[in-house]
């Protein structure tokens, strides 16, 4: 299974670092230089996320939460 940002550039590394729930039904994978704008630095730059993501009930995957 490939996990893909819907905003996602080659450049965000997304996948540098990734944790799953002991059930498998959650990810949370790393974007260390996602190009993005955070309530504490308005000016976009490579200031990293991390992605949420689910397991549906029918096996699809789908992100539920970007932190930045």
């Amino acid at each position: 299974m490939k996990l893909l940002a819907p905003d996602g550039a080659a450049g965000d590394f997304l996948g540098r670092a990734v944790a799953v729930s002991a059930s498998g039904d959650a990810a949370l994978v790393g974007a260390p230089f996602d190009y993005t704008a955070s309530p504490f630095n308005a000016s976009p730059q490579d200031a990293g996320s991390a992605r949420l993501f689910l397991r549906a009930p029918d096996g699809s995957w789908g992100q539920a939460h970007e932190f930045v």
